[in-house]
């Protein structure tokens, strides 16, 4: 949607059975808000926290099976603090720390 020639609300995509695939976030023309993408079973793959375009805040991925595959920490587009990622059985596997460059 479109307001004031500027998009605004939740554009969504779709795989071609049917299934929603992604929705973007917009509000003034960026993309603001969470980012959500799916499998195409339905069950959740990403969801990506953005702010003014640029990704800011915990990003999570999931496995297949609904299980959470990672966690990472984003300051201003960039991987900043500890990652985790999991098995698809929900046990830790590695922890990766990021810092600054």
């Amino acid at each position: 949607m479109y307001i004031n020639d500027k998009r605004e609300g939740i554009t969504k995509f779709y795989y071609e059975n049917g299934n929603l695939w992604r929705e973007l976030p917009f509000k003034d023309d960026e993309l603001n808000g969470v980012l959500i993408e799916y499998y195409e079973n339905e069950n959740l793959q990403k969801e990506t926290p953005l702010k003014n375009g640029k990704i800011e805040g915990i990003a999570k991925e999931y496995h297949k099976n609904g299980n959470l595959l990672a966690e990472t920490l984003y300051k201003n587009n960039e991987k900043e603090g500890i990652a985790k990622i999991y098995r698809e059985n929900g046990s830790l596997t590695a922890s990766i720390t990021y810092q600054k460059r």
